[in-house]
């Protein structure tokens, strides 16, 4: 009788057979595979014996040196030595640069650095405005006067052609 399964087959459902959660259908057609290939046999082998292997270890209770656990807790529980600005101002500064600070004091800074430059620019458009608005206002008085002076000039040559 021959397999139906082929040696790619195999190897998908291998993990299932080796925990026991196929089919009788599927474990029967897994059992005559492995009892017609030799290659595929020694794979199912192989890997029942490291399933056999991490079971153990599951069960192996594993223990720390002593000297590696007081290692451990004495590098973790030390408190670390004050620096300048601690003993000076009583400040810490690693304190200062955790996220959360680091970040509101980014912020702040560009706010002020915008709000700044947002004035500036409008006091300069402000202005910008106005000397454009007043530089009007003085070329139309100039003109103004111009074209009076004009028309005055025009009004005497034609009162000294009409006396003529």
């Amino acid at each position: 009788m021959n397999s139906k399964l082929k040696c790619v087959d195999l190897e998908a459902l291998l993990a299932d057979y080796l925990d026991g959660g196929l089919g009788p259908e599927d474990t029967a057609n897994v059992d005559l595979h492995l009892a017609e290939c030799s290659a595929c046999a020694e794979l199912s082998e192989e890997a029942s014996a490291g399933i056999g292997l991490l079971r153990d270890a599951r069960e192996m209770e594993v223990h720390a040196p002593p000297a590696l656990v007081r290692q451990i807790l004495q590098s973790t529980t030390r408190q670390p030595q004050p620096g300048f600005f601690s003993k000076v101002l009583g400040l810490r500064i690693s304190n200062i640069w955790q996220p959360r600070w680091a970040m509101s004091i980014a912020m702040a800074a560009l706010s002020l650095v915008m709000i700044v430059h947002f004035r500036v620019a409008a006091e300069n458009t402000a202005y910008r405005a106005w000397n454009r608005t007043w530089n009007r206002t003085i070329m139309r008085y100039e003109n103004l006067a111009l074209v009076d002076n004009v028309q005055d000039r025009l009004n005497d040559l034609r009162s000294q052609l009409e006396r003529k």
